[in-house]
């Protein structure tokens, strides 16, 4: 008798405790969702971290957070939450289109497309959105017919969809149509000032058609919305710099140098900026770090041999200029400093 009060205790115990631990975790997921629509982003990422530790499977908790990763920029956060709710049989019509552009974010083309026959079952605009990915995803891998196809069937779809407009923007911009690509980019930008994708392919254009304040203006607004992308801090510090922007561009360098020491793009900023600031040791100690990086830009090998030169190091000078000497006007200061050397 005693044995089976006993049991029967344990039993009860067992239920209450189960059924703590699941108001718990809606608990959670109830704080999270209020955080977000407080613009609580910090807040919210906690509470749905504290809801996936008390329920590793609650794929919910799972897909918010992995959507929420993406609005940041991460994409390696992203790609492993929303891969996990997928994984948890969390609705493909959510998580698909979200889990395209975590693994256009990570340079993941080959995942992108991996995706597509899924993608087939996904509503209008859903798909619209996977396919804008989808088109980037085939251009990137050098799959120019897959791409056509994309837009196409994007068109074909949903013709005045944000994406949609996307797609047919990245394969005009692959066909060097420059003032379609801008035409498509302020008709997005109009219906949505905020829409990433096309705020990068309008500071990717810019930077190709020599308008490079509005590169700059482009980076700076991708960057404030979706922090965490690191590519963009480079991109942001190449625009600056090519519209002489010197000193801005020199405190992205050193804050993306801060986070990754040997990063080659940075250190070729800072030695373009210290070389136009005449100080030819930093100038030189920041292009061989690049240039050790296989970074192997030309004004990069013309600078380290300036800079070698004016610092009296002969042998530096000639190593570096002799190989850039052929593709220099005949009246270049470089080749005098050669002769010299």
């Amino acid at each position: 008798m005693k044995f089976v009060k006993a049991s029967l205790y344990l039993s009860i115990a067992l239920a209450i405790s189960a059924c703590g631990e699941q108001v718990t975790v809606e608990s959670h997921l109830e704080n999270a969702k209020s955080y977000l629509n407080e613009n609580k982003v910090n807040e919210s990422i906690i509470e749905l971290k504290n809801a996936i530790r008390a329920d590793t499977k609650n794929a919910e908790a799972r897909f918010l957070l992995g959507q929420i990763y993406l609005s940041l920029g991460d994409g390696l956060g992203a790609v492993k939450e929303l891969e996990r709710a997928q994984s948890l049989k969390y609705p493909d019509n959510k998580v698909l289109p979200l889990l395209a552009r975590a693994y256009i974010l990570t340079d993941s083309d080959s995942d992108v497309i991996a995706l597509s026959t899924a993608a087939k079952e996904l509503a209008a605009e859903e798909r619209s959105q996977y396919l804008a990915y989808q088109t980037l995803a085939a251009l990137r891998s050098e799959q120019p017919e897959l791409a056509k196809q994309s837009v196409e069937l994007a068109q074909s779809i949903a013709q005045q969809s944000l994406h949609s407009m996307l797609a047919l923007a990245y394969l005009q911009l692959s066909e060097n149509k420059y003032d379609e690509v801008k035409t498509l980019i302020s008709r997005i930008l109009t219906i949505d000032p905020k829409q990433v994708d096309a705020l990068m392919l309008q500071g990717q254009v810019s930077i190709v058609t020599e308008e490079y304040q509005l590169a700059v203006d482009s980076f700076k607004q991708f960057m404030e919305l979706q922090p965490r992308y690191g590519m963009v801090e480079l991109l942001l510090a190449n625009a600056l710099l090519k519209a002489g922007h010197d000193e801005e561009a020199e405190q992205h360098a050193d804050a993306i140098l801060a986070k990754v020491n040997n990063q080659p793009f940075a250190h070729y900023i800072k030695a373009m900026v210290r070389f136009q600031a005449k100080d030819f040791a930093k100038a030189s100690e920041h292009a061989e770090a690049a240039l050790s990086a296989n970074f192997n830009q030309f004004n990069l090998k013309l600078v380290a041999g300036a800079s070698a030169f004016y610092l009296k190091n002969w042998q530096q000078s000639y190593h570096h200029l002799s190989a850039i000497i052929k593709y220099l006007p005949k009246d270049h200061q470089a080749r005098r400093m050669l002769a010299v050397t």
